[in-house]
């Protein structure tokens, strides 16, 4: 798959919970070590499906500045 060597992946926009959770269900995303989903609208379910997402196992920096967490 075209995305299973991404190593550091920025997204801006209004992704929220459902998008934080689609990437995080994606098997293709295996390599990511640098998320940056801040001020994407993401709350504290897309936040949970990030952190705890099995696809997800590289994952070393999780952005999530200006979101509204709680």
């Amino acid at each position: 798959a075209v995305f299973s060597s991404v190593e550091r992946l920025e997204l801006r926009g209004p992704w929220g919970d459902f998008g934080a959770a689609a990437l995080a269900a994606s098997p293709w995303l295996g390599a990511v070590g640098v998320l940056a989903l801040a001020d994407c609208g993401v709350g504290p379910a897309g936040a949970s499906a990030v952190l705890e997402s099995a696809n997800l196992r590289h994952l070393e920096d999780l952005d999530l500045g200006g979101n509204p967490l709680g």
